[in-house]
């Protein structure tokens, strides 16, 4: 998806993010500025310095709110609860 297109179609929204690359900040700064749109950074991290979860300041200080996602969060979120649903219904509709 290029984030500038998707600005520029959708002025004055808000946009989630989910990311720890850097490479994001130019473009977050940009839509920011120019269209309006605030963007929230949902992240992940192990803090441990230097592996690949590990998570930029730099990243964290150029959008307007960043939440961390935790195991727990994917444990309680509608998609886990749907795919167990989904699970359920199958094994009942199975012979």
């Amino acid at each position: 998806m290029d984030l500038l297109s998707e600005a520029i179609a959708h002025k004055g929204m808000e946009f989630v993010l989910v990311a720890c690359d850097t490479d994001f900040v130019p473009i977050i700064k940009e839509i920011k500025e120019k269209f309006l749109i605030k963007v929230n950074l949902y992240y992940f991290n192990d803090f441990v310095r230097n592996s690949k979860f590990s998570m930029s300041n730099y990243i964290m200080t150029a959008c307007d709110k960043c939440i961390l996602i935790t195991k727990e969060a994917v444990l309680k979120s509608q998609l886990i609860k749907n795919e167990n649903k989904d699970e359920k219904d199958n094994h009942l509709a199975s012979p």
